[in-house]
């Protein structure tokens, strides 16, 4: 994160003056930063189908953004500014798959999923990646934790969850955002993320909604030459995974068998 900041000589300049004594408030006066708060970065009709009391915790946040490059820098929370490095750093997680639970918590998934992926690793639309909306609590979320650093999340919605749009019900566990960041990648967290998905849903069946990203297929289609005991349990869903509207997705790589399997 600090290397990609470091290439807009206004974020330099921001960051810098934010380790003085002062703190960003010189970087504020200088015009090198500007603060948006933090609900504005949520977009309306995602405000509308969340509950409020979900977007409560940001309510006290406010973004600072660069007014060279308009990436975000940093946050104000409880009152102290926090270079957006700092706060995905916490010396209590061990490596692996921790479930979103705490405010801090969800701040962090916030960072990784509104900030992280949409500004600095932007989705390719040529690879079928998409942007994220903010999960909701009732959804499973888990952030993963390597060398004291957040680099990735998953989001999951639970069978029977509602579907504000179509008001329909998942009809099995919907594996709904996953991201890991570009140089942790390649180290099988990917695959990872899938095994302790099937761990969280144990003895049911877990859809990929469609269309599935190019890099997720090739994630996917290792995973289950590796793991041929969870052959029946991955499926490709569209809407809610309505009869009709669900393949399996062993059988889908079979007869489609130009996704080869990611490294």
């Amino acid at each position: 994160m600090a290397k990609q900041i470091a290439d807009c000589e206004r974020c330099r300049q921001a960051i810098s003056v934010s380790e003085a004594e002062t703190g960003f408030k010189d970087a504020l006066s200088a015009s090198l930063v500007l603060i948006i708060p933090a609900l504005d970065t949520v977009c309306l009709s995602q405000q509308d189908q969340l509950r409020h009391n979900e977007l409560s915790y940001l309510e006290q946040v406010s973004v600072l953004k660069c007014t060279s490059c308009d990436k975000s820098v940093a946050l104000l929370f409880n009152g102290a500014y926090c270079v957006l490095e700092k706060l995905l750093h916490d010396e209590t997680k061990e490596d692996g798959w921790h479930k979103v639970e705490s405010i801090s918590d969800r701040l962090v998934l916030y960072i990784l999923s509104q900030i992280i992926y949409r500004e600095y690793e932007v989705p390719d639309e040529d690879e079928l990646a998409v942007e994220y909306a903010l999960p909701p609590q009732t959804d499973i979320c888990k952030v993963l934790w390597i060398k004291n650093s957040a680099v990735g999340f998953y989001s999951a919605k639970p069978r029977g969850s509602l579907d504000l749009e179509t008001m329909e019900w998942y009809s099995m566990a919907v594996l709904d955002t996953l991201f890991i960041r570009k140089p942790c990648r390649r180290n099988g967290y990917a695959l990872s993320s899938l095994k302790d998905l099937l761990l969280e849903f144990p003895d049911q069946n877990v859809g990929l909604s469609f269309p599935i990203s190019q890099s997720m297929k090739k994630v996917a289609s290792k995973y289950l030459n590796l793991h041929p005991n969870d052959r029946m349990k991955l499926w490709e869903i569209t809407g809610c995974g309505s009869e009709g509207n669900c393949q399996n997705l062993w059988y889908l790589f079979k007869r489609h068998p130009k996704t080869k399997p990611e490294a």
